[in-house]
């Protein structure tokens, strides 16, 4: 069985792996979505925004701000999101994108180890890897977020950077400031790295990166807002807007080490390093200038313990650099002449031991989540829409419920309280998952809407509406 094993291309093993990879990927986020398992925050929002841009209402929100883009500078995956919508318009459409983008992002990673000459068994393990690693695992599965755009085109753009194709990859790079407002930054530490390679085009690449990102973060998504983002809000405790954050935690270092110096900071640190075994922290400059960057953005958020939790969406552009650093540092180990065969044979034993468990960090929990009553009230809900809402209906409803309301114009937040300020006090429904309630605080809630009739309640749902 080996020896056949052995005798197969490496590549054919890899494509095997990513189709393989897309398949279960591509089911579990379906089935999440069936089983009442995403929500309005983040997956309705999104869709809402694809879809109206989709009909030409360019970057049309209605949750949070009226432009998506005073939210977050993200024109590039909404616009090519809107443009696979416009051909299959279903919110099945949207959740397949991510594991489509995880796929071609694992292809490019897989190039470059080619491309270092990383031995074979390891450039295989190291792309099953890069699939499972909490960062990207748990982006893929987790709703849409147009940040997972920056998997497979900074991943490109490193590749053919290596093989000295500089305009193709610079124009990869340009297009990454074009997937969030913060992507800039590992733009321009890339670029970093490429003038102490001698390249000058990283000195265009890092004035691109941190000029576009500066000017988003600053300007652009304040000037569409019309307020300070509300993302912002994490760093309050280094200030009440960017300027005066960025100032603070660069030149009031004590307040910054003592904020660093924290349970949390190593647990973030180890939920990041441990599935690539700490071999990372064998490259100095990638880890200064492509990894403490979007590290720092997450970091500092102190008061959004989410950002931090490895279990969202916040560590792609993280895990990138990783993934790129583990290469790096694996191909000094194996041009070592001091590092002996065993070492090696214990890292794959190590390797293939994290890969097995690392499933069990967020997608088989999230599959073992997935019962027949959820998906029977996946389709309740969807009688319920067809029957009482209509386009121009305005909705109030709780997070989970509302992950199914994309299609409608106007729906908001109601429960859980507090997320966010509605723009609106008055609904024509409001919906309300009964499974969302926590602490029995189901009466407590309905109390407030005195002024809304009860039209329609089950077990799973309570559907009011306006007097």
């Amino acid at each position: 069985m080996l020896n056949r094993l052995k005798k197969i291309e490496p590549r054919k093993i890899v494509i095997a792996f990513l189709v393989v990879y897309f398949i279960i990927f591509s089911l579990a986020v379906s089935l999440k979505h069936l089983s009442m398992q995403t929500a309005l925050f983040d997956f309705s929002l999104e869709e809402q925004v694809i879809r109206k841009t989709s009909e030409g209402n360019l970057f049309a929100s209605g949750v949070e701000v009226n432009n998506y883009l005073g939210d977050h500078f993200s024109p590039l995956p909404i616009v090519l999101s809107a443009a696979l919508y416009k051909v299959l318009p279903s919110d099945f459409t949207i959740l397949l994108i991510q594991p489509l983008l995880a796929v071609i992002g694992l292809w490019y990673s897989y190039k470059l180890t080619v491309h270092f000459k990383i031995r074979t068994r390891f450039a295989i393990l190291f792309t099953i890897l890069m699939g499972l690693v909490p960062g990207i695992q748990c982006a893929v599965i987790f709703d849409y977020h147009p940040i997972f755009f920056a998997f497979p085109i900074l991943l490109a753009a490193i590749y053919y950077d290596k093989k000295g194709k500089l305009l193709l990859s610079f124009a990869l790079f340009f297009l990454a400031c074009f997937v969030k407002e913060d992507v800039g930054l590992f733009v321009a530490g890339y670029g970093i790295l490429q003038m102490l390679e001698k390249k000058k085009v990283g000195v265009l690449l890092t004035i691109i990166g941190l000029g576009i990102t500066y000017i988003t973060m600053f300007y652009l998504i304040l000037g569409i807002r019309g307020e300070e983002s509300d993302s912002l809000l994490r760093y309050a405790q280094f200030g009440s807007n960017g300027v005066e954050i960025a100032k603070n935690i660069i030149f009031n270092p004590i307040h910054t080490i003592r904020y660093l110096a924290t349970f949390h900071t190593i647990e973030y640190l180890l939920i990041l390093f441990i599935p690539f075994l700490f071999i990372p922290i064998l490259r100095i400059k990638e880890l200064i200038f492509i990894f403490l960057p979007p590290f720092a953005i997450n970091i500092f958020a102190g008061t959004f313990s989410n950002q931090i939790d490895g279990r969202h969406h916040y560590d792609v552009v993280i895990s990138v650099a990783l993934g790129y650093m583990l290469i790096l540092g694996f191909q000094k180990l194996q041009d070592s002449k001091k590092i002996k065969e065993v070492y090696f044979k214990v890292l794959t034993i190590l390797f293939i031991g994290i890969i097995v468990l690392l499933p069990f960090w967020k997608l088989v929990i999230d599959m073992s989540r997935i019962t027949s009553n959820n998906l029977n009230d996946y389709f309740e809900l969807g009688k319920i829409i067809d029957q009482n809402f209509k386009k121009d209906s305005v909705i109030g409803a709780s997070n989970l419920a509302g992950a199914h309301l994309s299609s409608l114009d106007s729906f908001y937040l109601v429960y859980p309280e507090g997320w966010i300020v509605n723009k609106v006090a008055n609904f024509d429904y409001i919906l309300f998952y009964r499974k969302e309630f926590r602490n029995n605080d189901e009466s407590t809630t309905l109390a407030k809407y005195a002024n809304y009739n009860i039209i329609y309640e089950s077990p799973s749902y309570i559907l009011l509406k306006a007097k």
